[in-house]
């Protein structure tokens, strides 16, 4: 198995800024308090396309395996296989191959997180990209069903205490409250939640950190108002003062990742919405996407290509929460910005994000 990764850019239509809870803040530079308005431009949206050379596609199982199953097989196939995506009832997940985050580990990050163990469903594969004459990248064949050959694993209901648990706890209980809510974005039918919190810990057994952002839509607005053609992206943003722009080419030092309290690569991650309808797909990814940030930034994010889709956990009411383990970086300590944004399902999802397998959901 082989790992690498690919990068471009994507067009953002209007972002909500959010501040992590116990961190030294700084707002993104980003941020907005109002919706912006997209503009129109001429630029060819993929010319940065045939810089990229990889892109991941979900290689779906006949059936669901355990994690532990689905990386022993990985290792006597060719392809390059750096994950497993993960779907269980109420959650979708990613975990990244990597010989300081063991499926082990997973096993029981997940745990804590969701009160059940992983269902591992599929391997996140990575694949040479082909790119047309015009620069846009050719579209990725869904990838074969894996027969697996092994007996189908079912996660017990989640019955443990969990993160997911108290999360569902809160969500009922906003339910309820939640009409003394005022959106951040002080209209009815806006996209943007009313509600963002940001968690940060570290795991210094496992040399991580672990970064959860909820967020909640009520009082009128919605993530069904999200715009046609573009999806939403739940971010977390790590500062230093390091100048320059990260490019194809260089730009920054050669280990300016790790200059954060935690690295924006290789970081595993999942998403529940506090409800088991997950009939239809999300699209949910992560966006390893830095390529033209600044040397002094680490995006850490999880985006969902069909936001409209998120499950209602109550009338009229919408939640997520979104977990992320990183790696830890060399630094003791960042200053934290966030936020929600929009973006371009066609610039910025279309080619170098996992794709949905057969059987995948979420």
């Amino acid at each position: 198995m082989k790992s690498r990764r690919s990068r471009t850019r994507c067009a953002v239509l209007a972002a909500v800024g959010v501040l992590a809870v116990g961190a030294l803040a700084m707002p993104p530079s980003n941020a907005a308090a109002t919706a912006a308005t997209a503009e129109a431009s001429t630029e060819n949206p993929w010319k940065d396309a045939a810089l990229l050379p990889t892109v991941q596609v979900v290689a779906p199982f006949d059936h669901a395996i355990t994690v532990r199953q689905a990386v022993d097989l990985a290792a006597s196939r060719q392809q390059s296989i750096v994950g497993v995506r993960v779907q269980n009832a109420a959650s979708m997940a990613a975990y990244i191959i990597q010989p300081d985050f063991t499926s082990e580990q997973f096993d029981a990050w997940f745990l804590r997180e969701f009160g059940t163990a992983p269902q591992a469903v599929g391997w996140i594969v990575e694949k040479e990209r082909a790119v047309k004459t015009d620069g846009s990248p050719e579209v990725v064949p869904d990838e074969p069903v894996v027969t697996t050959g092994l007996a189908t694993f079912s996660a017990a209901t989640a019955l443990a205490p969990s993160q997911a648990a108290t999360f569902a706890a809160r969500s009922e209980k906003l339910a309820t409250d939640g009409p003394s809510l005022k959106p951040l974005a002080a209209a009815p039918n806006s996209w943007k939640p009313s509600l963002v919190e940001v968690d940060i810990e570290e795991d210094p057994a496992n040399r991580s950190m672990q970064f959860r952002q909820y967020a909640l839509w009520s009082g009128g607005s919605t993530p069904v108002a999200t715009p046609v053609g573009w999806g939403m992206e739940f971010g977390v943003d790590l500062y230093n003062n390091a100048t320059g722009t990260r490019t194809p080419f260089g730009g920054c030092p050669g280990d300016f990742r790790k200059q954060f309290i935690a690295a924006n690569r290789d970081y595993s991650w999942a998403v529940t919405f506090g409800s088991t309808n997950l009939s239809v797909s999300t699209e949910t990814y992560a966006d390893y996407n830095d390529l033209f940030d600044s040397c002094g930034r680490n995006s850490i994010t999880v985006g969902l290509r069909h936001p409209e889709r998120i499950p209602a956990f109550k009338t009229g009411l919408y939640s997520v929460l979104v977990s992320i383990r990183a790696p830890r970086g060399a630094t003791a300590s960042s200053k934290v910005g966030g936020d929600v944004q929009l973006v371009d399902a066609a610039t910025c999802l279309h080619g170098d994000r996992e794709q949905p397998g057969a059987s995948e959901r979420g």
